[in-house]
């Protein structure tokens, strides 16, 4: 009798852990941290309370066939997401880390890798095209300033909105020109009131700063 506890026990831990579940039908909270979204299975918008999603995310095409399919661990996308045509050619793979793209790499109708493209903190840094014959046509690594990496950019922005005792809700980035990036960000400030702001930042002096605040 134990061992048969023992195995629907294990048989429940192990289908629950495996879940598969349309995109469609999870919860998607845009989490600035990663630069993405986090999944879940519930989300309950006045309380909060929350079930982060645990499995494997999928689309599918009009003819039924897989158009997508992603893993998730705590809500976060890991390992790779792959994207087919409708008739069931890969077209995209992506690999994430902790929510965080890491790679993107896109094929030929033919099945010849095109593209492959390489992420770090959310930034490209390396990219390699091929032409249809597997020949390289272009080869490029990004040499950034670490100053001036958005994401940089974008932690010093928030940064701010919290010492002001703001909630932020959203942001997004505007504009990008080397070392300066503007973000909009959407925040309820300290009088329970939303608020949109458009923060300029400016990484060339070798520190991220703050050179303007614009709100509506």
């Amino acid at each position: 009798m134990k061992k048969l506890l023992s195995i629907l026990l294990l048989s429940f831990i192990l289908i629950g852990c495996n879940d598969r579940v349309l995109e469609n039908d999870l919860e998607q909270i845009y989490d600035s941290k990663i630069g993405g979204y986090v999944y879940y299975l519930e989300y309950d918008y006045h309380t909060k309370e929350s079930t982060l999603f645990n499995g494997v995310g999928y689309t599918v095409h009009s003819n039924g066939q897989l158009e997508s399919e992603f893993k998730c661990k705590d809500g976060k996308r890991i390992g790779l997401k792959k994207e087919w045509d409708e008739n069931g050619q890969l077209e995209f793979e992506y690999n994430y880390n902790d929510g965080q793209i890491e790679g993107l790499k896109e094929w030929y109708v033919n099945g010849q890798l095109k593209e492959e493209k390489k992420f770090k903190g959310g930034e490209l840094v390396g990219i390699k095209q091929w032409d249809e014959n597997g020949q390289l046509d272009y080869e490029h690594t990004y040499d950034v300033n670490v100053q001036c990496e958005s994401w940089r950019s974008k932690k010093a922005v928030e940064e701010r909105v919290r010492s002001l005792g703001n909630r932020q809700l959203s942001i997004q980035r505007n504009s990008s020109d080397g070392c300066r990036h503007q973000w909009l960000v959407q925040f309820i400030n300290k009088y329970g009131s939303s608020s949109y702001c458009a923060f300029t930042t400016d990484g060339s002096s070798g520190v991220v700063e703050i050179v303007d605040v614009t709100c509506n």
